[in-house]
């Protein structure tokens, strides 16, 4: 007995019984119709651990810092300090939509000066050819609060005509050494993450969509 059938019976009604694969082709069907008609989407987050990412080099290199019983890293007020990772776009992925990057930190002290973060991407599809990085910079001031959970949102990464599979070679920076990073402290980065819309929980198929 197919799942939908199961759960028809389970429910006392009278259906007229269907495999699992006609469910699943029936469910798919419903998702492309409300796909069409712009009714289905959610938002998730691509997550990039910062224990996982790459550092810079010859003094770009942001410490590690033992911090609340984990490691985070440390983006200092004196100099640039930067950060390196990739991002793969989720098989749920809408396609052709828009996306934003976000980071979590902790300052090191109550003061609210502003913090200047840059970040660089670039963003293909599968056989496509890699463009020249991009480059966003972002300029927020600190919360006021040690320790405060606070996150960084830059501005939207346009995702027309970008894919499932596709690929974003990225860094993360704070410019600390600009003269508009005023930010007394130090700012302890714990994570930071891709925001996405999906409308499907993957992909039909193995390498597209539908």
């Amino acid at each position: 007995m197919s799942l939908y059938n199961a759960f028809v019976e389970e429910a006392g009604q009278t259906k007229e019984l269907i495999t699992d694969n006609e469910a699943l082709a029936l469910w798919w069907r419903m998702q492309q119709a409300l796909r069409a008609a712009g009714q289905v989407f959610s938002w998730d987050d691509l997550r990039f651990p910062i224990t996982t990412v790459r550092k810079g080099s010859g003094g770009a290199e942001p410490a590690d810092v033992s911090y609340k019983g984990g490691i985070v890293l440390n983006f200092t007020n004196t100099a640039t300090k930067t950060i390196y990772f990739i991002v793969q776009m989720s098989h749920g992925y809408y396609e052709g939509t828009d996306i934003s990057l976000h980071l979590h930190y902790a300052p090191t002290n109550t003061n609210t000066g502003n913090i200047v973060w840059q970040a660089t991407h670039s963003w293909a599809n599968v056989n496509d050819v890699w463009p020249a990085p991009s480059t966003i910079n972002l300029t927020r001031a600190a919360p006021g609060v040690t320790n405060q959970h606070t996150k960084a949102s830059f501005s939207t990464l346009s995702g027309t005509e970008k894919t499932l599979s596709s690929v974003l070679i990225c860094s993360l920076s704070r410019l600390g050494a600009d003269g508009s990073d005023t930010f007394t402290g130090n700012a302890y980065v714990v994570t930071s993450d891709i925001h996405f819309k999906m409308d499907t929980t993957g992909s039909q198929k193995e390498f597209t969509k539908l």
